[in-house]
């Protein structure tokens, strides 16, 4: 008989796995180098307690992102990773502990978890400090996006994320008023009945330019395709997750949340790969 083959054992704790799920010619082949992407690794130092797991998921979706040539359309980006309050404050495009940086202060009643974050409907909420007057310069050109992973909706209209002024609302539900997917923007209003059966999955509302159509993607896939021209009111409030105003709030689970520049069809979906593969990688994908 011929000589027994032993596969060699590769050790977990190097913090690196030999094929990477999300980027298998990250490394050709080849060994790691043994560093993390200088971004991720900002990020991993200041939540400054994940575990090896969560610090490859990172990592994966970082070099993803650049990859796909979308990081640079990123203002904001919410990974709601490691479980507590402190860890899921951090915006992974910049992680300073600054209202600059756009990193989250929670108020209100929000329960944290390895799930992500999910409000009570009713106060929770968390301020992103990003505020469309002063990091836009038009709103024409922007996306705003929420992986929802449960069905809860105690307001009617409840708001996933947004901000509203006199002049403009810039926000987007994925259900408004029972039955509408809803995106607001320089102070008109694009809707759409009946196009999602409930509220579970990662929503994407952009457009990219004045004359572009409204999009409203579902794990990728394009749900809501409109012609819709309207102002470009600038908001000068701040973006909340969980509400727009004073009222209008939904407490649907959130796992992952953006703010950033407009999203093509080919962006949406090729990001969306990248975003489930990283919910998978916590355990916590919802389809």
């Amino acid at each position: 008989m011929g000589e027994k083959l032993i596969e060699p054992k590769f050790n977990v704790n190097e913090k690196y796995r030999q094929v990477n799920i999300l980027n298998p010619y990250r490394f050709g082949g080849t060994p790691p180098s043994g560093d993390y992407d200088a971004d991720a690794q900002a990020f991993i130092d200041a939540v400054a307690t994940l575990s090896v797991a969560q610090e490859v998921a990172i990592d994966d979706l970082v070099v993803g992102l650049k990859a796909n040539l979308t990081w640079s359309k990123y203002k904001a980006i919410y990974p709601f990773i490691g479980g507590t309050a402190s860890s899921h404050k951090w915006n992974l495009k910049n992680p300073l502990d600054t209202d600059g940086a756009f990193r989250i202060i929670w108020s209100g009643t929000n329960t944290h978890s390895a799930s992500g974050v999910k409000s009570d409907g009713t106060s929770g909420e968390g301020n992103t400090h990003l505020v469309p007057s002063v990091d836009y310069t038009s709103i024409l050109d922007s996306h705003l996006s929420f992986y929802s992973t449960d069905n809860d909706f105690d307001d009617n209209f409840g708001v996933n994320m947004g901000c509203e002024d006199q002049s403009a609302d810039f926000m987007f539900a994925i259900k408004f008023n029972g039955n509408k997917v809803t995106r607001f923007e320089g102070g008109t209003i694009g809707s759409q009945s009946d196009v999602t059966a409930d509220r579970i999955g990662y929503f994407v509302a952009t457009r990219t330019n004045a004359n572009s159509r409204l999009n409203f993607y579902k794990d990728g896939v394009s749900i809501y395709d409109v012609s819709f021209t309207g102002g470009d009111g600038l908001n000068s409030n701040p973006v909340r997750l969980f509400r727009k105003g004073t009222g209008e709030r939904t407490n649907n689970n959130c796992a992952f949340a953006t703010i950033g520049l407009g999203l093509t069809t080919a962006d949406a979906s090729a990001d969306n790969i990248l975003i489930q593969a990283y919910q998978e990688a916590l355990g916590r994908k919802n389809i």
